[in-house]
């Protein structure tokens, strides 16, 4: 209802400013049309200072309604008003926490947290006490470094599929190596593998309608997250569905930072190598994540696939340390949070490898008491060595507020030291920017920075 009220504020605004500029209309008639436009934008401006937002964006938000006629007014509608994401997903935030709720088992695995060091105790007790996941002991992890061993793992594990394979994907080429997934998964169809797709509808848009008939017909069930013809009027547009999610047959879970396109292989030649990881799981957490697939299952189609227990039976796997599952959105805890809290119980290092650094205020905060503390910060998200977070979620504000997301965290787990090697591998790679050069960086750059940070709300 509200978006139609807004839709119907832009119609009539854009009809007064004609009025107002292209016509012969009599004075009075410009009046009443100058009249009606202020109206509008005061009562913009009332509900924006209601809202009790931080000074300085409802300032912003003042000024860019007053000073800029009709376009700031659609700006603030689709950017500004992004704090309305509660009630947008009010009914998937409530269906959600019934099943995660449902799936928590009533015992802790308090003997393993009883072995854990000051540090990591204080970070899974935070963790089980502000989400809704378990910290699941009996799960074995794999990392899995870059594109060509990522593909290859995942290839191989599909092949052996027996009952179902779910994927859940922000961008699904349909390039070489999306075809050649798509033939893998093809071949199990025909076998009686149960096969399910979700794709995000912008960051898949480049599957044609063609590719789409073309698997449908090979019987892969498919659905779009957040069509981009619908979500276009009712704000949704802006919030996509990050997460790269692939489970096999209950008893194998794939999960990280890869999306299914060539330029994941290197094989881009304006992007050239890419540098990303994925994660293997095997054991309890699996049933985790495929509880985060199935729930946004049955949110593009309707589908209650987890009434069917066969789909959350967990399978467990010999295992070290905690590893937990924990999906956020626009309907749940930022992320943020999770890594604020991480950063927060670091003792000796904070290592940081991440494409987007557009932190928030609470991130910078921590990380600059972290450096003063004399904790080691290096900008490059393994943390003290015993504790890391790896998933799908940058560490930037569309991550954190705007994107559907899916973390593994990880306490005194063994893939935790082939993430610190891989780290250190990639840092020989690396440049260090020191502070006196940092600080003498050129003006042009200073510019791009500073007009960059303009947006950093929806980068």
């Amino acid at each position: 209802m509200k978006i139609r009220i807004e839709i119907f504020f832009v119609i009539m605004m854009f009809f007064f400013c004609w009025v107002v500029l292209f016509t012969r209309f009599p004075f009075w008639w410009k009046a009443i049309g100058i009249s009606l436009y202020a109206g509008i934008i005061l009562y913009s401006v009332a509900e924006l200072w209601l809202q009790n937002r931080p000074v300085p964006k409802t300032l912003l938000w003042t000024c860019l309604l007053i000073l800029v006629p009709v376009l700031g007014y659609i700006f603030y509608i689709y950017t500004g008003q992004l704090l309305f994401k509660g009630a947008l997903f009010k009914s998937k935030r409530l269906s959600d926490r019934q099943l995660l709720e449902a799936l928590r088992k009533s015992e802790r695995p308090l003997e393993v947290l009883s072995m854990l060091n000051d540090q990591q105790r204080c970070f899974a007790g935070y963790l089980d006490r502000v989400t809704l996941t378990d910290q699941n002991q009996n799960t074995r992890t794999k990392i899995l470094k870059n594109g060509e061993a990522t593909f290859q793992e995942m290839k191989q594990r599909l092949k052996e599929a027996k009952d179902f394979i779910h994927l859940e994907y922000y961008i699904f080429r349909f390039d070489r190596l999306g075809q050649e997934l798509m033939e893998i998964l093809s071949d199990k169809v025909k076998e009686g593998v149960e096969v399910r797709l979700i794709y995000d509808a912008f960051g898949s848009f480049s599957i044609s309608e063609q590719d789409r008939r073309k698997m449908a017909e090979s019987g892969i069930q498919l659905h779009p997250f957040l069509p981009l013809k619908t979500a276009w009027f009712t704000q949704k547009f802006n919030f996509r569905n990050h997460r790269k999610i692939i489970v096999i047959d209950g008893k194998i879970g794939f999960v990280g930072g890869m999306n299914v396109g060539v330029e994941y292989l290197g094989e881009d030649n304006k992007i050239g190598f890419w540098c990303d990881t994925h994660v293997l799981l095997e054991g309890e957490a699996v049933q985790t994540l495929h509880a985060v697939f199935l729930l946004d299952w049955k949110y593009v189609c309707g589908e209650k696939l987890f009434e069917n227990h066969r789909y959350l039976q967990s399978v467990p796997a010999d295992g070290d340390g905690l590893v937990h599952v924990v999906a956020t959105g626009p309907e749940t805890r930022d992320m943020s949070d999770h890594y604020y809290a991480m950063i927060s119980c670091a003792t000796e290092s904070v290592w940081i490898a991440t494409p987007y650094f557009i932190p928030n205020q609470a991130i910078m905060t921590a990380l600059r008491v972290a450096a003063k503390k004399g904790i080691q910060v290096r900008l490059m998200v393994p943390v003290d060595g015993d504790m890391a977070s790896i998933g799908t979620a940058n560490l930037d504000l569309r991550s954190f507020h705007l994107n559907f997301e899916v973390n593994l965290f990880l306490t005194a787990t063994d893939s935790i030291y082939d993430l610190v090697t891989h780290f250190e591998e990639d840092l020989k790679e690396c440049r260090r920017i020191r502070p006196v050069e940092f600080y003498k960086r050129g003006l042009d750059v200073k510019w791009k920075e500073s007009f960059a940070r303009l947006f950093s709300g929806v980068l």
